[in-house]
């Protein structure tokens, strides 16, 4: 055993000493790629496989929109000639009619409704927002009431209620009762006794109706931007 440790040991010296120095030495391991903005098979010009890079989301999350669409027709303010809510809409406007200053706060003055019915509000906008509301989604500031203030404030109403987005609306349009009259509660009436001119059936319909036609727009938005930024 001693004798061919001795020839292992002597043979390590050899190597050590005589060869390993002359042997060319190899290359260093490369380094790690850096993270790109693309996926796999893709490159640095956008074109490839494996395309992870995304386009910018949409100002409203769509599902979100479609319900938001959804409430504005059921209050009396859908534009079907732009198919979009009007925010310039105001408690009190006769059919035509859109009074509200969307450059200003809520004007906050009630008015009477013009047919007569004995009702009398100050909601206004898209989404008929009473003042005390609106400021409610404001931290108590009357806030300008441009569209993306309007879209804002809805947003955080409808999550209020607890509305899943994730759920058919026609199941759960009664959630939204408690803050719009115009949409039916589980009686099918509204929780503040004024008329409801639609059914849960066919504010539904209308939803889902809605929520095809902002996908198939996120769709054609995306094909966009693709072809115009990632060439």
């Amino acid at each position: 055993m001693d004798f061919f440790g001795g020839i292992t040991r002597f043979a390590g010296d050899v190597w050590n000493k005589h060869v390993a120095p002359v042997l060319p030495k190899p290359a260093p391991a490369p380094a790690p790629a850096p993270a790109m903005p693309y996926g796999p098979g893709g490159s640095a010009t956008g074109s490839g496989l494996g395309q992870a890079r995304q386009a910018p989301p949409p100002p409203v999350p769509i599902k979100q929109k479609a319900v938001s669409d959804t409430l504005s027709y059921a209050e009396g303010t859908w534009n079907s000639d732009t198919n979009s809510p009007n925010y310039n809409k105001r408690y009190g406007d006769n059919v035509g009619e859109a009074t509200l200053d969307i450059s200003k706060p809520h004007p906050q003055n009630v008015r009477s409704s013009p047919w007569g019915s004995g009702f009398s509000s100050n909601a206004s906008g898209a989404f008929q927002f009473k003042d005390d509301t609106w400021m409610e989604q404001f931290d108590g500031k009357n806030e300008v009431m441009s569209p993306v203030n309007q879209d804002r404030a809805v947003g955080q109403l409808i999550e209020g209620t607890g509305y899943d987005y994730n759920q058919p609306f026609e199941d759960q349009a009664h959630k939204l009762s408690g803050r719009w009259a115009s949409i039916p509660n589980r009686q099918g009436v509204s929780n503040y006794g004024q008329p409801t001119p639609h059914s849960s059936q066919e504010l539904g319909e209308f939803h889902d109706l809605r929520l095809g036609d902002l996908q198939a727009e996120e769709y054609d938005r995306i094909i966009d931007w693709r072809i115009n930024n990632l060439r």
